[in-house]
């Protein structure tokens, strides 16, 4: 087992019902190119817990919304939202759709409610692919959405991700390298 580094931020900025937004969260080099990352953890979370709520609502309802990200080894250039979770697309590595219900509280406002049946971890936890292995850069992408067509403006995630260190061969590593830059592999 080798060391572990955790990566902590906040990616800005995320949008609303519109392509996606990305952020580079690690840039691995090292001439040792048997040294890789394997994501043993991964959690995104809302920064504020009002996020989906319009600020001029359409209708004094309860509100439903959520957010999506994922992992990537590489830059995904995408025009829509459309398969932003794809299995297929090999520079995805981990997976997370979390959705959330507003309920209108009175003239107060608004109280959150978070996934039925989770916990905070539960519900932030990514799905990991526990195959693949970072040997350069290591994107965060998400997009949010709402049901009710509000456009509440952009959402800010924090994310942290668990990384340890692990020897690979030469050839292993030429391989992840490939996946990590590798397109849809269902093409």
């Amino acid at each position: 087992m080798g060391r572990t580094m955790t990566l902590r931020g906040t990616l800005e900025g995320v949008n609303f019902n519109d392509i996606p937004s990305e952020k580079l969260i690690l840039s691995y080099e090292s001439p040792d190119r048997t040294k890789a990352w394997k994501v043993t953890g991964a959690f995104v979370w809302p920064l504020d817990n009002t996020y989906g709520i319009p600020t001029n609502p359409k209708s004094s309802i309860d509100h439903a919304s959520g957010y999506m990200a994922v992992l990537q080894t590489d830059t995904i250039p995408r025009t829509t939202n459309e398969q932003f979770l794809a299995a297929e697309e090999s520079r995805n590595i981990a997976w997370l759709n979390a959705s959330n219900y507003q309920v209108l509280n009175g003239p107060g406002g608004y109280q959150m409610s978070g996934q039925l049946g989770t916990g905070f971890v539960q519900g932030t936890d990514m799905l990991i692919d526990v195959d693949r292995l970072v040997t350069n850069q290591l994107y965060l992408s998400a997009i949010a959405y709402t049901a009710s067509g509000d456009n509440p403006g952009t959402l800010a995630l924090s994310y942290m991700v668990v990384l340890e260190e692990v020897k690979v061969s030469n050839s292993q590593s030429l391989l992840q390298q490939l996946k990590g830059i590798g397109q849809d592999i269902s093409a």
